[in-house]
């Protein structure tokens, strides 16, 4: 039973909501909507018990979109919130940060019973009941596999249910061909209801929360967290909603990261933002991306800073990939990967909450193709990045493999890089680094080509605490002279 049809709402102010009524309950609702022209706005569907039913990005690459919500999740769309679906009032939502084109948003709403979904609606159903899980079905402690090693990954990427050109599916698929252990699908402002399941990769639940003064992501999130701008405190467009969602995220059991910090135009302009709520920096953002080179420059430097400063933030890295296997941001250059960088974490095992755990501890290293062996040291006892010590004296060893030739290691201590190394492929190197005169220092390394091309970089090891004194972005930036 068509409900609405051929329904219009024209998109002339940057939010914009719709009612519509549902006078009897049902199976299953399926909604068609188009704009039109190509824009980027957020969408959200509220149903009149007033829970969030579906979340979708419309994106420059495309005019029109379909969704099914049912009972059932396996008639669901990816991004939608299956059970019952209540008689009364729903509510569609919409932010379009490009509302002064004022785009005509057209919908139809149809009523139908699961019996009435026939093979043509498949390709917006979500994998189903053998292929994929409901959130809040989600088990962050199931480990895919045992064993106390370094596990690599990617903790930024995106699909199609944003601004990516890939499906879920063939995301999937990418990161397995790459050899990745785990991957988080971070799509903009949608945290997707159900994941594709595989038994040999691990798929961390994720969202990449995306304002214009900055994105950040949650990791291991399981749950939506109200971004909206038109929220009391402006949400994601305000200082205040910023910091506010940066707890939210905490509190739901999530990793925070700031994205990109340096690259303009997405870099963090959020200059009261709290450091104290941030866990991990996305140091090195997609290489292929020209504009990086310099972007991730600067953010070790300020990384550097924070270190400094007694802060314990993890840095990783993340692909941010949005395009097809074969597609570049050049013509000519060298492919948008998942997995490019890869962050290795060392955890107990690959469940998400102890890579999420690794991750907070600082056991992480970045790498663009390095296979890094290492053991470090402190007066003779192991440990591992991230680790704090006593001990003056800290040894590692370092082996490397999977490398472009000689690699230059430049140990860095408070910032500083106080040695070179010239280290060949699967040579075993081992340096040992005096920390006296100090009840607080960190050494850390990182890993270039002889061209100077930043190749991987490690998380520090720390000798000591020290109280921090700067507390929030604006006083950072300055302090790192950004």
């Amino acid at each position: 039973m068509i409900i609405e049809k051929g329904k219009t709402c024209t998109v002339n102010q940057p939010h914009v909501s719709q009612a519509f009524s549902l006078h009897k309950t049902s199976e299953a609702l399926r909604i068609s909507l188009s704009f039109s022209e190509k824009t980027w706005a957020f969408l959200l569907l509220w149903d009149s018990n007033h829970q969030l039913r579906w979340q979708y990005v419309y994106t420059q690459e495309e005019k029109s979109k379909e969704v099914i919500i049912a009972v059932d999740p396996a008639f669901s769309s990816f991004s939608a919130v299956s059970g019952a679906i209540p008689k009364g009032e729903w509510k569609l939502e919409m932010f379009c940060p490009t509302y002064s084109s004022a785009p005509v948003l057209s919908f139809t709403l149809e009523r139908l019973s699961l019996q009435a979904l026939n093979r043509n609606d498949k390709k917006n159903w979500a994998i189903g009941s053998e292929g994929g899980f409901r959130l809040e079905e989600y088990q962050p402690n199931t480990w895919l596999k045992k064993g106390k090693r370094w596990y690599k990954g990617d903790f930024h990427t995106h699909t199609n249910e944003s601004d990516g050109k890939m499906t879920p599916f063939r995301n999937m698929e990418q990161a397995k061909k790459m050899g990745l252990d785990f991957f988080v699908a971070t799509d903009h402002n949608v945290i997707p209801t159900m994941r594709i399941k595989d038994p040999d990769l691990l798929v961390i639940p994720g969202v990449e929360i995306t304002s214009s003064k900055g994105h950040f992501n949650a990791l291991g999130i399981q749950q939506w967290v109200d971004w909206r701008p038109s929220c009391e405190d402006g949400g994601m467009e305000s200082e205040a909603g910023m910091n506010r969602l940066l707890q939210d995220v905490q509190q739901a059991g999530g990793l925070r990261s700031i994205n990109h910090p340096m690259l303009n135009p997405w870099h963090w302009t959020f200059e009261e933002t709290a450091l104290s709520e941030v866990d991990t920096i996305e140091i090195w953002n997609d290489p292929t991306f020209s504009d990086n080179v310099q972007a991730t420059e600067q953010a070790l430097i300020l990384w550097n800073t924070l270190c400094n400063d007694g802060y314990r933030l993890t840095g990783i890295g993340g692909s941010d990939s949005h395009l097809l296997p074969e597609e570049s941001y050049e013509e000519g250059g060298p492919p948008s990967l998942i997995g490019d960088p890869c962050t290795y974490v060392y955890a107990e095992d690959l469940s998400a909450n102890s890579i999420l755990t690794s991750v907070a501890e600082g056991k992480v290293y970045v790498s663009r193709g390095p296979v890094i062996d290492m053991e470090m040291l402190a007066d003779g006892e192991e440990v591992h990045l991230g680790s704090t010590v006593k001990a003056d004296r800290v040894e590692f060893s370092l082996t490397v493999s999977n490398s472009p030739g000689s690699v230059i290691i430049e140990w860095i201590i408070n910032g500083e890089i106080v040695q070179t190394t010239k280290l060949i492929e699967n040579q075993r190197i081992m340096e040992t680094f005096d920390l006296t005169g100090s009840d607080f220092a960190w050494i850390r390394f990182q890993m270039r080509q002889e061209d100077g091309k930043l190749l991987a970089f490690s998380n520090p090891i720390y000798k000591g605490t020290k109280t921090p004194s700067i507390h929030n972005w604006r006083n950072l930036l300055q302090k790192a002279g950004l």
